[in-house]
């Protein structure tokens, strides 16, 4: 029927493969879609927000627009953040660059990948500002990992999660030639630091 949704594809493992696996995943399953609204675990949207949102992705990532990444703000007590948490990327961009870097594991660092290659080809990047979605518990300072949130500090997964941090971080820059600071968070060229 016009106007109908289309349908829901459920991706599930019977273990974890990392976060870029399993957003490749996603896309893979619907590859004839114009684009992939792609969500954290700890995400929910506001109530009828959703009515709005698939027009307006339609607009951002369709047609003859460089942008081919857009993701969702969440509120904090610092105000409005903006992380992958939940975002939507354009079937152009997977075309164009391919898709997350499955090297990248389990989490952390493979969205900065995917940012630098898009700057690297021209794709521009957006925050969706219109709506946003609820993201850990309300009033949080800043951005609180569901996956630490959820975790017990001898968790051995929470091990894991940390020590690939690291490692990505690593495998980004040397992949790259790019260093991330610390403080920021943004990454520059490793040239600039050898001054």
């Amino acid at each position: 029927a016009k106007g109908a949704a289309p349908p829901l594809v459920l991706v599930v493992y019977a273990q974890n493969r990392g976060v870029a696996a399993s957003w490749n995943a996603i896309i893979e399953s619907t590859p004839e879609a114009a684009y992939w609204l792609i969500l954290n675990s700890d995400v929910a949207f506001r109530t009828s927000s959703l009515d709005d949102i698939g027009s307006d992705l339609s607009r951002t990532l369709g047609g003859a627009s460089r942008v081919g990444l857009t993701i969702f703000g969440f509120e904090t007590k610092k105000g409005l953040q903006f992380g992958n948490v939940a975002f939507a990327i354009s079937q152009s961009t997977v075309r164009a660059i391919g898709l997350f870097d499955e090297n990248v594991f389990p989490a952390y660092y493979e969205d900065d990948e995917y940012k630098i290659r898009m700057r690297a080809a021209g794709i521009c990047l957006s925050k969706y500002r219109r709506h946003t979605v609820i993201h850990g518990e309300a009033g949080q300072r800043s951005y609180l990992s569901g996956t630490m949130r959820a975790t017990h500090r001898a968790d051995p997964f929470r091990a894991l999660v940390a020590r690939g941090r690291m490692l990505n971080q690593v495998y980004v820059a040397q992949k790259w030639g790019q260093l991330i600071n610390a403080t920021s968070g943004a990454w520059s060229s490793a040239a600039a630091h050898h001054g």
